[in-house]
């Protein structure tokens, strides 16, 4: 069933968390390639996963993403928030290079096969530096999965 999906036992590490993300986006994309679609469920993972692991982690605000209306967007473009999972947020997010507010590490991007920018996986934690570098790895590994998966 679809819905397993996102069960996540609470006693596996940062990485086997990821390493689930991945596989079951995996399966869900089977066959799908409408991009709402991928990225809802991409989001409902990510959350689902978050929310299964310890502190920082379980302090996450929303998983979701931020899809560029245009290929063509400047420091002062508006992003409107797409499928997410998440407490009540903002409706637009300005365009940063962060991953959140806090963190300061990049956006994680995916591309179109063309390896043009469409979108950004968008995470935001309530604690300060909740995100680190193996979040970075297996965020990056899932845009590329996403950029490969969707009719864009």
């Amino acid at each position: 069933v679809h819905a397993d999906a996102s069960n996540f036992a609470h006693d596996v590490t940062t990485e086997e968390a990821y390493k689930q993300v991945l596989e079951a986006a995996e399966g869900l994309f089977e066959g799908q390639r409408n991009w709402i679609s991928n990225l809802a469920n991409t989001a409902s993972l990510l959350w689902h996963a978050y929310k299964s692991l310890p502190a920082p982690a379980s302090e996450v605000n929303w998983a979701g993403s931020c899809p560029f209306q245009s290929i063509h967007f400047s420091a002062n473009d508006n992003r409107v928030l797409r499928p997410r999972s998440n407490l009540i947020s903002i409706k637009t997010r300005a365009h940063t290079r962060t991953l959140s507010r806090e963190s300061c590490m990049p956006d994680y991007r995916f591309r179109t096969w063309s390896m043009r920018l469409v979108a950004i996986i968008d995470v935001d934690c309530k604690v300060k530096s909740g995100f680190d570098q193996v979040d970075r790895v297996w965020l990056e590994h899932l845009a590329v999965l996403l950029g490969g998966a969707c009719n864009w």
